[in-house]
């Protein structure tokens, strides 16, 4: 079986292929130093929730239930910063006010530097 490269998976452990099953495993030379950065946290999930999980981690979309919520949270987290960012973006943007006078004086000068520019023979 292939498992698919999706995003959840290129945010995990360094893994190696099984050969035998064609299913991915963490490569146990890391782990120490990978989960030794990591603070455990308990949740309660509805059992359907966990039903999924077990069925896409069963299809390979994980290497178990940890990883999988783990890079669903991540995944989230990366997504609440864009949407942050963006909101920052638009924000700033909305702050410049250009007057039509400025906007006159903007036209002026580009027009004044296009025929400052030397002709040129094509």
């Amino acid at each position: 079986m292939n498992v698919p490269q999706t995003y959840f998976s290129r945010l995990s452990a360094p893994e190696t292929e099984v050969a035998s099953t064609g299913r991915r495993a963490f490569d146990m030379r890391h782990t120490d130093r990978y989960t030794e950065r990591m603070t455990m946290v308990a949740l309660r999930l509805a059992d359907e929730t966990v039903e999924q999980i077990d069925q896409l981690v069963a299809a390979g979309w994980s290497i178990n239930r940890t990883v999988f919520v783990r890079e669903a949270i991540e995944a989230a987290l990366a997504r609440a910063l864009e949407e942050e960012l963006d909101r920052q973006i638009a924000t700033a943007l909305e702050r410049v006010v250009e007057t039509p006078d400025e906007i006159a004086a903007l036209k002026a000068s580009s027009r004044a530097w296009i025929e400052s520019l030397p002709d040129e023979d094509w």
